[in-house]
């Protein structure tokens, strides 16, 4: 069994970690639980600064820091949004999930899947018997989410919360942190 926590970013000041977003870590921080592989879900510096934070505060001693993986929010994905008018969308619905809905239209599916197939490709990085840990970007978790469970999600994620991807015995199940 192979346990991946994916998690939102914390709070961002521009493009860094806001004092507050390092507050509200504190969930992650406090319970860090045994992971043992961390990984940066973006190029965006506030994914990374999340990351680096759990490891310095939280006192966590991952086994394997892996290179940036940026598949949940890479710049050719946002782009892709963008250009559809993903920016236009998100101000006329209010959240980012309805906004991508609308903007991809019937792309939205194979861009739900494409962003799964990123999550198992961290997850084959790990061994057996890891937990890892990532942070990227709304509304890209919720979308590998909306592939894995075959249903959309209800809302976008606040700062801090996820979604626990479990892989068991070839099968890859996901559920929300609570």
């Amino acid at each position: 069994m192979k346990i991946l926590e994916v998690r939102r970013h914390s709070d961002k000041s521009g493009e860094h970690l806001s004092d507050d977003g390092l507050k509200k870590l504190g969930c992650v921080i406090a319970n860090p639980g045994d992971i043992t592989d961390i990984f940066c879900g973006s190029a965006i510096d506030r994914t990374a600064e999340s990351a680096l934070a759990v490891v310095v505060y939280g006192g966590v001693k991952p086994q394997r820091l892996h290179k940036a993986n940026p598949g949940l929010g890479n710049k050719d994905q946002l782009q892709k949004i963008l250009d559809v008018g993903f920016v236009a969308a998100r101000g006329e619905k209010g959240d980012n999930i309805a906004a991508a809905r609308e903007c991809l239209g019937d792309d939205y599916q194979q861009f739900c899947e494409e962003l799964l197939a990123t999550i198992q490709s961290l997850m084959d990085e790990m061994p057996e018997g890891a937990r890892g840990l990532v942070f990227g970007h709304s509304p890209f978790i919720e979308m590998a989410v909306d592939a894995c469970k075959g249903e959309k999600a209800e809302k976008e994620l606040g700062s801090c919360e996820g979604f626990r991807f479990i892989e068991d015995g070839g099968s890859l199940k996901c559920s929300k942190i609570k």
